[in-house]
């Protein structure tokens, strides 16, 4: 009997397996490098300059003063250190009297974004230097703001439950494009992009974690606790990354108790793993696996065994997200496909080598695939492989 032909699924995009699957951050390895303290109350927000590698923080309480220590300051200061390399007053924002709650930086023009939350309705466009470039009608309670890698400033506003995404006109000041948070209880405190995956971090209030944001479907796809370092008594009220996106910088406050900055390096090590179940065919379940951890830079391959015993045609697929779909033939669908193609198996396995770019960019990338094999021997016709899952790294 020849096997039976799997090009029902030529509906799904066609294209080279693992290299034009998309990029999918799956929570970040952080670790502590050092800590330090700022003169000020509280950071109320924080933006990473990737041009002078600068940290902008504001504070986010108090009513103002000439000069630093004091309250309601902008400082631009040494992100690892904490020196002050020059400030200003968040005051030459008409009505923002008690410190800026969120600040964004637009690498475009280097200028700096200021939002009052908690009873300071005022938010402004300012130069780095502190003068006034453009006052808004309303801040809209906004506690946390980040630029997307696209150059548009998505804003969250504090207090609502779940909390909402918006995108902020730039000329206007009005909010468009809400963006829900399913499954969200807490109050948005903090935002940035990762520069690595382009994928959107939140900080809430009163959890002590990083969510992962799926901005497209209004989703948290991960979890990084900052448990080990925040107490719970503090919130994180600032969260920047650097350009290559190998630190975070954290800073936290709490009520009557010194305010801190932590320095997270960020772990990228490569690993892979498999996940989920096949579904037999004549010789059992078809395994998949890798040859080694995907460093980036370096050749990996994904190698496929062959449940039918004998020459056959597959379907491999690859994608940036799993899942867990019952399939017509008995088993699962693993992986939410992006791309997809059929190719010849021998009798003894399918080797798929993949030269990896020495890309920065690909570290703490996840890549999800699996593969469909005719065979015969199996409940209708096809076995499937379990999942296997590729984080690349270092």
């Amino acid at each position: 009997m020849r096997p039976p032909r799997l090009t029902f699924y030529s509906t799904l995009v066609l294209g080279p397996i693992l290299a034009a699957a998309p990029l999918h951050a799956q929570g970040l390895d952080l670790s502590l490098e050092h800590e330090y303290s700022l003169s000020i109350l509280g950071p109320g927000g924080s933006a990473f300059d990737q041009v002078t590698g600068s940290l902008w923080v504001s504070d986010g309480a108090g009513t103002g003063s000439a000069v630093p220590p004091g309250t309601n300051n902008v400082l631009e200061i040494d992100p690892f250190t904490g020196a002050i390399r020059s400030w200003f007053l968040a005051s030459v924002v008409p009505g923002l009297a008690d410190g800026p709650d969120a600040v964004a930086l637009d690498e475009a023009s280097g200028d700096l974004f200021l939002f009052g939350a908690y009873g300071d309705n005022a938010a402004g466009r300012v130069t780095q230097s502190g003068v006034l470039v453009q006052s808004y009608p309303s801040s809209h309670n906004v506690a946390a703001a980040a630029f997307h890698p696209d150059g548009s400033l998505w804003v969250v506003p504090a207090l609502v439950f779940p909390p909402v995404l918006w995108k902020f006109d730039l000329t206007t000041g009005q909010l468009t494009n809400p963006v829900p948070l399913s499954g969200v209880s807490d109050s948005a405190l903090a935002a940035d992009f990762d520069p690595v995956t382009g994928n959107l971090f939140l900080s809430t209030y009163p959890g002590r974690a990083l969510l992962e944001v799926d901005l497209a479907a209004g989703q948290v796809v991960s979890s990084t606790s900052l448990q080990p370092w925040i107490a719970s008594s503090s919130s994180v009220t600032a969260l920047s990354f650097d350009a290559a996106g190998t630190h975070v910088f954290i800073g936290s406050a709490a009520t009557h108790a010194p305010n801190r900055t932590y320095v997270l390096k960020r772990g990228l090590a490569a690993t892979w793993s498999v996940y989920g179940q096949g579904f037999p065919g004549t010789l059992g379940v078809p395994a998949i696996g890798a040859s080694g951890p995907p460093v980036v830079g370096s050749t990996v391959s994904v190698q496929i065994g062959n449940s039918a015993g004998v020459a056959t045609t597959g379907l491999v697929i690859a994608g940036d997200a799993m899942t867990l779909a019952p399939g017509a033939w008995g088993g699962s669908l693993l992986v939410v496909p992006n791309v997809a193609a059929v190719l010849p198996v021998p009798p003894a396995g399918l080797t798929l080598a993949w030269a990896i770019p020495p890309d920065p960019a690909l570290w703490n990338v996840t890549i999800f695939a699996q593969a469909l094999l005719a065979d015969a021997g199996a409940l209708a016709g096809i076995s499937n492989t379990a999942g296997l899952r590729l984080f690349l790294g270092v």
